[in-house]
């Protein structure tokens, strides 16, 4: 056993402890044996003045804008909207959680009101919740009917969040609530359901409400949810109203609207209700209005997939729709009757991920504007904004921004111009914590909306503030003085040459870089010093400036002859936070110029065989700096212990970097020389000295640790190289972007084909792995990362989440249930929130509270226990707790006396050949009763002794553990060859009619993209399958669960094995997880193998077949190789064998009944046996398949 204590990797500027600062003086007084290799040079703040200690000009009319805490005394849990009471006297805000408060105009209040608590019946999984809120134009009329009433678009379940997560079955409402005469609040017995519609999923509700001139309302519902609209919701207005922008009649008007014509449909669900709609009007000139009710008349627009936010500028009568893309692009329309929006056949200008449906209703429009996700990741609508406040800058711009980045843009229609605003500052935990929403109020304000993080009260409210205008640094770097000489790039005095051991790729360049941190000849003061962390990030004083420099080689056959292309700077402000610039350097390679925007260049190549290519090279905008300097990454990128450990020739000398900056004096808490043989140490990619995985874990450092990291990017690992490679969750650890395919792992042993980490670095343009000026892949790398992934022993690590298991006995707990992937809440199951310690967040684990016992049976199964502990972050009054760790009831581990804000204690135990492992959590003994502990990632693993794969005769325990192919079947301590695979490939026939013209040889699967296919078997077993697998497209889309057995080879009527499977659309049958062949571990031997659908007559094989071992035996029926028992038993369908169909009852024979059968279903559009086409209906093709399969039996003995 050993434990490891993990530093905290999300940090604010450190404020260094006075008695640290009385300790400045010269190291080199400290340590005189440090040879001078470096001796400081003065060097003024901001190069001597010349760079601003703001960021300059952001091309804005006004210049520069700030944002400010409107609120400073106010914190709110996931605020999602806020709108302007029309008598001004404050504002409504909502909460996702279920929640409408009140606030007044006195910006110093700590005081909201809650007006509206619907949240027992609000779900708030995913981005579900309560979504927004607007007010009746003529709310607060006196004498007007609809004074009193505001709408509301929420995900509603009667159990609210006690449904479970993000597939669990729930409605999205459409409501209407009444505020009464003389009340604050509104009532919630009020409610009038406008829409209620049935989702399955938690994603994309959409959100979008308004008003138009003519006070006609409008709301957005997105798709259904998941990757790439697998429910097929956005193309259609006869069924749901999803993906749509809807225009009703609040009013009912009926000079201008009638009633409603036609009900939402329902697919097969366990709601205790239906879908509904009513208490409204549909206009009569909606575009797709039909008095024969065979459509939804409220579609204004459609093809939206997450419209999470609208307006409608009365100025222009222009209708402005932000639509939160996949994977790709993020998107801003001007959306006019009629519209199709293109999702899923585009994204943005992009084609796909799915084909244009034919035909195609309404009119295709594409965005206006969009951007890709190195820009950022999910944007945010705002408004038009109107009026001279300002100076007029952003008169008749639509201001937006971006979750992810927590940028701000303003949006010029006539020229199509973008200019960025400010940045939210960072903070929070997890993924969530960016812009959610925008406002304003009667004198022209700018209100910016910042979640915290999923369910915690932290969101604050923003106004955005013109700043005065910073001008820009000189236009030219000769003109900067960052070059004493600019011909030979001698660098101006004060600045510190340093090199990096791996290197951010940078498509071939090479690049030199300088960092001056201001002194005034010694470094002894806070403002001149830097303040060191071995294992995190360094903090470097206000005024410090890095400078870049890059050349790109022009000539593969002389490396030497570069092409001067950009020189960046990065300066460090009074905050901490950073702006960057960047110089492009003219053809003649004699000056730089500065640019204020993005750019682009081509350069000529010569290669190897002296032929040529052109090469684009990305110039970042001011913006695209602030993606990969974050305040979450500390700003300053590159300059790490495990980075700066290595040596530098100096003018004088050859010395490790870190020990000549401890020479200069520039640390704020040096160190001992001595120390330095200790620190972590970097790797270049093709430094083949060192081992494969430390040079892919130091690549992954320098490339994808400033957004993969806690509270980064929503990504699945952390590429930081001071994480150890066990808890990066890299290898085995499953992707969760929506451009990675659902079970997907980061790194697969051994496959690194199917390994996402390797398939999005080896890649161009959308997807690819950085997003960011990338447009070359880096090929050594590759060659390295391919050899590494290739190397992993495939059979390491098996891994069980305790969440994921059921502890044995009855659980102790102190405060309500101990919960799974969440903190311990308070006393109702699943109140938690997401797990968190000392600001990093966990996906896995125990939230528990003192006194805490948990007990899981071990049955000698497992080798290691591990997990990170600490007290929760969400808990209360400072409560302290320890943990204690029993094996086999000996005590194994106990941890200090732990407290808020501790960095978690990471620990790991041998439980190999252990009957029980006992998780306590006690008191700290303060008093304090609020001990949330958390066994964060807590998690028994399966592994080889020796990683070797096992072969038969191994010894159990010494040479394997019996995994894969191989068990102790006879519990003597030897592995037997025993386990065997079959990949058994069958069509039926209801499938593979009316194929695809351009997929003849695949099945359709219309179940699985209408989201009927059912994730439990229909079968006797009831297996399950995870949602993530019917999710997947292409040839091994699900078409359908099956039924396989194997038989006796002596009595074919003896069944030795059976279970059902997912069938392909190229009919290969696997195992619940999509992707397996059939395991079986009967023992090697002959079987008959017998195949059974629901609606399809079964048949088995004519013979006993052999099965092997060391690869999975093919069984195809299809292709007539392999005779099945009986006469005719398949259909020959255009040279293919394929099941016989149209056993609509199930019974094994064709006959009338099934025809009854389907008659009596006609029109069905649910998971029926009588669907034989298995195109989703029971219709006339169904009745035409029985027809032509009569009198046909099953021919099974």
């Amino acid at each position: 056993m050993h434990t490891k204590c993990r530093s905290s990797v999300f940090k604010h500027r450190i404020l260094i402890p006075a008695v640290l600062t009385g300790l400045f003086v010269l190291v080199g007084a400290m340590f005189p044996f440090l040879p001078p290799a470096l001796t400081p040079e003065p060097v003024g703040p901001y190069l001597n003045g010349i760079f601003p200690e703001e960021t300059p000009g952001s091309g804005s009319a006004s210049g520069n804008w700030e944002v400010v805490n409107a609120y400073p005394n106010l914190l709110f849990a996931d605020p999602l909207s806020i709108i302007q009471i029309p008598d001004t006297s404050g504002f409504y805000v909502t909460g996702k959680q279920g929640f409408i408060w009140q606030i007044s105009n006195d910006t110093t209040t700590g005081t909201k009101t809650t007006v509206l608590d619907i949240s027992s019946v609000v779900h708030t999984d995913g981005d579900a919740g309560l979504i927004n809120m607007i007010l009746h134009p003529e709310f607060g009329e006196a004498g007007s009917a609809n004074r009193g009433f505001a709408y509301i678009i929420y995900r509603y379940h009667p159990q609210g969040d006690a449904i479970g997560d993000c597939d669990s079955e729930a409605y999205t409402r459409l409501s209407r609530f009444t505020r009464q005469d003389g009340q604050m609040q509104f009532d919630p017995n009020s409610e009038l359901v406008l829409v209620q519609q049935w989702d399955p999923h938690c994603w994309h509700t959409g959100g979008a409400m308004f008003f138009d001139d003519e006070g006609y309302f409008y709301f957005a519902f997105g798709d259904i949810g998941s990757s790439n609209d697998p429910y097929h919701s956005t193309q259609q207005i006869d069924s749901f109203f999803f993906g749509g922008l809807h225009r009703i009649d609040v009013d009912q008007v009926a000079s201008r609207s009638h009633p409603i014509r036609r009900q939402p449909k329902d697919r097969t669900h366990s709601l205790p209700e239906n879908s509904y709609t009513q208490g409204y009007f549909v206009p009569n000139d909606n575009p797709w209005v039909n008095p024969d009710g065979s459509v939804l008349e409220e579609f204004f627009a459609l093809g939206f997939r997450s419209p999470h936010r609208g307006y409608f500028d009365s100025t222009t009568g222009k209708i402005w729709i932000a639509e939160v893309g996949e994977g790709a692009r993020e998107e801003i329309n001007i959306v006019e009757k009629g519209d199709n929006l293109e999702w899923p056949y585009k994204e943005g200008s992009l084609t796909g991920p799915r084909a244009q449906p034919v035909p195609l209703i309404g009119n295709s429009k594409g965005p206006v504007y969009e951007y890709s996700h190195s820009v950022g990741t999910a944007v945010i609508g705002g408004f038009v904004y109107r009026g001279e406040k300002y100076n007029g800058a952003l008169d008749g711009k639509f201001l937006f921004g971006d979750h992810g980045t927590r940028n701000i843009w303003s949006y010029n229609f006539n020229t199509n111009e973008v200019d960025f605003l400010a940045n939210i500052p960072s903070g929070g935990v997890g993924d969530k914590n960016g812009i959610s929403s925008f406002g304003t109020d009667y004198e022209g304000n700018i209100y910016v909306l910042k979640l915290y993080g999923t369910d915690l009260d932290g969101g604050l409210i923003y106004k955005l503030l013109p700043q005065m205008e910073t001008p820009d640094p000189p236009a030219l770097l000769s003109q900067t003085g960052a070059f004493s000489d600019l011909s030979s790039l001698t660098p101006a005095q004060g600045f510190i040459p340093y090199t990096v051991n791996s290197p951010l790729w940078s498509d071939n360049a090479v690049k030199k870089r300088w960092v001056a941190v201001p002194n005034d000849g010694v470094h002894n003061s806070p403002g001149e010093q830097v303040f060191f962390t071995e294992d995190s990030i360094w903090l470097f004083p206000p005024g410090t400036v890095l400078m870049k420099h890059f050349e790109l080689p022009i000539n593969e056959n002389a490396p030497e002859i570069t092409a001067r292309v950009e020189t960046r700077f990065i300066i460090i402000k009074a905050d901490g936070s950073q702006y960057g610039l960047t110089y492009k350097w003219n053809s003649a390679g004699t000056d730089a110029v500065l640019l204020t925007t993005s750019d682009t260049a081509t350069y000529t190549i010569t290669q190897v065989d002296m032929t040529t290519r052109q090469q684009v090279w990305d110039f970042p905008s001011r913006t695209d700096c602030q993606t990969c300097h974050n305040a979450n990454a500390g700003s300053v990128l590159g300059i790490h212990t495990w980075q700066l450990n290595g040596d530098f020739t100096y003018e004088s000398t050859t010395q490790n970097q870190l020990e000549a900056w401890l020479g200069l004096g520039i640390f704020a808490n040096p160190f001992a020389p001595a120390e330095i043989s200790g620190f972590l140490k970097s790797a270049h990619i093709a430094d083949t000295t060192v081992d494969l995985e430390t040079r892919v874990r130091s690549y992954l450092d320098a490339n994808c640790a400033h957004c993969h990291l806690p509270n980064g990017v929503n990504g699945a690992f952390d590429a930081r190289f001071a994480t150890p490679l066990i808890n990066q969750n890299i290898v085995h650890g499953l992707g969760v972007s929506v451009n990675t395919s659902p079970g997907s792992l980061i790194v697969r042993p051994r496959e690194h084909l199917q390994s996402e980490l390797w398939i999005r670095d080896n890649i161009l343009g959308d997807g690819a792995m950085p997003p960011l000026a990338k447009n070359l892949v880096d090929t050594t790398y590759i060659s390295v990362l391919t050899d590494w992934i290739n190397q992993l022993d495939d059979s390491t690590c098996y891994v069980f989440y305790l969440s994921d298991l059921e502890p044995s006995g009855t659980p102790q707990n102190g405060w309500g249930p101990y919960e799974r992937d969440q903190s311990n809440g308070s006393t109702d199951p699943d109140d938690g929130t997401p797990l968190s310690i000392n600001g990093t967040t966990y996906r896995k684990g125990l939230g528990v509270h003192a006194y805490s016992e948990l007990i899981y049976d071990l049955d000698t199964a497992y080798a290691f226990f591990r997990t990170s502990i600490g007290v929760d972050d969400g808990t209360c009054d400072q409560g302290t707790v320890q943990f204690s760790i029993y094996v086999d009831n000996i005590l194994n581990y106990q941890s200090p006396i732990m407290g808020q804000g501790d960095d978690a204690i990471d620990v790991e135990i041998d439980v190999s050949n252990k009957d029980q492992l006992k998780l306590v959590v006690t008191d700290g003994g303060d008093g304090v009763t609020c001990d949330h502990g958390n066994w964060a990632e807590a998690r028994l693993i399966k592994v080889c002794d020796d990683g070797d794969p096992c072969t038969e005769n191994d010894t159990y325990g010494k040479d394997c553990a019996c995994q894969g192919t191989f068990i102790d079947h006879d519990n003597d301590g030897i592995c037997d060859l025993n386990n065997f695979q079959l990949a058994i490939k069958v069509f039926l026939e209801g499938a593979s009619l009316l194929p695809n013209p351009a997929e003849p040889n695949l099945m359709r699967d219309d179940l699985r993209k209408d989201g009927l296919l059912p994730a439990t078997s229909p079968y006797s077993d009831s297996l399950e399958t995870h949602d993530s697998v019917l999710m997947k497209t292409g040839n091994d889309a699900i078409v359908d669960w099956i039924w396989i057995e194997l038989r006796d080879q002596n009595d074919s009527t003896v069944i030795l094995d059976s279970t059902s499977a997912l069938l392909q659309r190229d009919g290969d049958v696997v195992q619940t997880d999509g992707l397996s062949p059939l395991m079986y571990n009967i023992g090697k031997d002959n079987y008959y193998i017998a195949i059974k659908h629901r609606n399809h007559l079964g048949f088995m094989s004519a013979t006993a077949m052999a099965v092997g071992v060391t690869t999975p035996t093919e069984v195809d029926f299809s292709n007539g190789s392999i005779p099945a028992f009986g006469i005719n038993a398949l259909n020959n369908l255009a040279g293919k064998m394929v099941m016989v169909g149209g056993d609509a009852d199930g019974n094994g024979i064709v006959n009338a009944a099934d025809r009854s059968e389907a008659w009596n279903y006609r029109l069905d559009l649910t998971y029926k046996k009588t669907d034989c086409s298995l195109n989703g209906a029971t219709e006339a093709l169904d009745r035409s398949i029985i027809w032509n399969s009569r009198n046909r039996k099953s021919q099974l003995p």
